[in-house]
């Protein structure tokens, strides 16, 4: 009797815990940002089940919520965007942007997103045409994602010209495992879970840098390259059989923008794919090289989040400038 008494006790004390641990995580984070939980949040609130082949997730239609200290909203078409479909006007011209949270403008107002800068600028400079720069970035998406869900929205958005925002770990495979129902509700155990994976990362692979592990993922035989190399390719057909312009904007880590990092290296790699390919390409990382060679984490969104904050999207924004101020 005193064991079953004594269990009982233990148990409630337990779970009383575990709920004050949870309230008290949730109050916590009211006043301060854990990157890993914001993205937990993110994909809690902001995401859903995408029906699509191919597809984990997609934005959840008009969602909004706080995420780094910064308001996200999503409009009734899925983007964090202005855009919804509707007949093109005359001497109108889109541009649709492809990419994943990055590109969405991650921790960053969005009149501060570099799309949001762009558009805002080429309607300033040419009054001859109308822009529509269309930020389409979702979050956890890599390339062979983005081509899908390009093929989903392109009779809706009928671009005059497509921008692959491509991040240099877009060709990692994104895994199609469903959240534990715990992990998925509690930000504790989301909490408890992220922790340990990223010990079990630091202290089980055989990576130890960041940039030794991109390269390896772009030297050798590797499936999930490959793919990512085929997406890149359909979209650039897509475009032929639509006469849409087609270029990538190549996105650097902001770990080590050094030219002896792997991570150029990396750039080098996807440059050579390109010009192979006769792909038109704008590589950043001469422009937040340039910048900020040594202390790279001086724009990261956050001291744990190396997202670009807003003076990097400034970055990509005079760039992206400099190759259209010929535009006619």
């Amino acid at each position: 009797m005193n064991k079953l008494v004594n269990f009982s006790l233990f148990t409630i004390t337990l779970m009383v815990s575990l709920i004050l641990a949870e309230l008290g995580l949730r109050f916590y984070l009211k006043f301060t940002s854990i990157y890993g939980l914001e993205m937990h949040k993110y994909a809690k609130e902001l995401k859903e089940p995408s029906k699509i082949e191919g597809l984990t997730h997609q934005h959840k239609p008009n969602s909004e919520a706080t995420l780094m200290g910064v308001n996200v909203k999503i409009n009734d078409f899925g983007l964090r965007d202005n855009f919804t479909p509707r007949p093109k006007e005359k001497n109108e011209y889109r541009i649709l942007v492809l990419g994943n949270s990055i590109t969405m403008g991650w921790g960053v107002q969005y009149d501060y997103i570099f799309t949001t800068l762009f558009e805002n600028k080429l309607n300033e400079t040419y009054s001859n045409f109308r822009f529509e720069v269309i930020n389409s970035g979702i979050g956890n998406y890599n390339t062979v994602m983005e081509s899908i869900y390009l093929k989903s929205i392109l009779q809706d958005v009928n671009p005059d010209e497509i921008i692959l925002h491509f991040y240099i770990n877009d060709i990692e495979k994104i895994s199609q495992k469903k959240s534990n129902f715990l992990i998925k509700h509690s930000y504790l155990f989301a909490y408890v879970y992220l922790n340990f994976k990223q010990s079990a990362i630091i202290n089980f692979s055989n990576f130890n840098t960041t940039g030794k592990y991109y390269l390896d993922l772009y030297t050798g035989e590797n499936e999930d390259r490959s793919q990512a190399e085929n997406a890149i390719l359909s979209i650039k057909d897509l475009c032929f059989q639509n006469d849409i312009k087609f270029k990538v904007l190549i996105q650097p880590d902001l770990h080590d923008l050094s030219y002896d990092s792997n991570q150029f290296k990396c750039h080098l790699i996807i440059r050579k794919f390109l010009e192979n390919n006769r792909i038109r390409y704008v590589d950043l990382f001469d422009d937040f090289s340039e910048n900020l060679e040594n202390e790279p984490e001086k724009i990261w969104v956050h001291p744990n989040d190396p997202h670009p904050n807003s003076f990097g999207h400034k970055i990509i924004y005079h760039r992206l400038i400099k190759e259209y101020k010929n535009l006619r």
